[in-house]
This record gives structure tokens, C-alpha cells and sequence, in this order.
């Protein structure tokens, strides 16, 4: 990594720890992969009628509220091609 990504990545630490809202757009690519390359194929070898099955769009927002909610899914779309 260059010493301008490095600066760009650079994040003011909490007691040596980086907090929820910097390490959220890390978080969101470890989701993305985790979908793509795990969940994605064991849903696709279950079922020969899934064999098609992809997500086509993982997006968890850009930043974190803070809240004390849980986190929530929200809408589920599925597209289905006739065969």
C-alpha cells in the first residue's frame, strides 16, 4: 500500500481501537465477499433448481447510525427467469 492509500485509509483511533463507523466500509467488504463466496455457492449446490441463484446487489449503507437498534434486513427481491 502507498504512503497516499495509507493516508486515506488513516483513521483517528478510540483508546488503540478503531470504533464501528471507521471499520464500517471494511465490514461491508467482508460481508460482500462473505455472501458471494460462501453463501452464494452453498445455496446455488443445494438445490438444482438454484443452480442460478446470485445475489446481485449487497449494499448495507455507507455509514453507521449509532442507534441501539438491531441490525435489520430489509427488502428481499428475488428475479426469476422462465427456463
Amino acid at each position: 500500500m502507498s504512503g497516499d492509500q495509507l493516508r486515506q485509509h488513516s483513521c483517528r483511533l478510540v483508546g488503540g481501537v478503531p470504533t464501528v463507523k471507521q471499520m464500517w466500509p471494511f465490514i461491508c467488504q467482508f460481508v460482500d465477499k462473505l455472501f458471494r463466496e460462501t453463501i452464494e455457492p452453498a445455496v446455488q449446490t443445494a438445490n438444482p433448481y438454484l443452480s442460478s441463484f446470485c445475489f446481485s446487489k449487497i449494499d448495507m449503507g455507507d455509514k453507521v447510525t449509532g442507534g441501539t437498534e438491531p441490525v435489520e434486513t430489509g427488502r428481499l427481491k428475488s428475479l426469476f427467469k422462465s427456463i
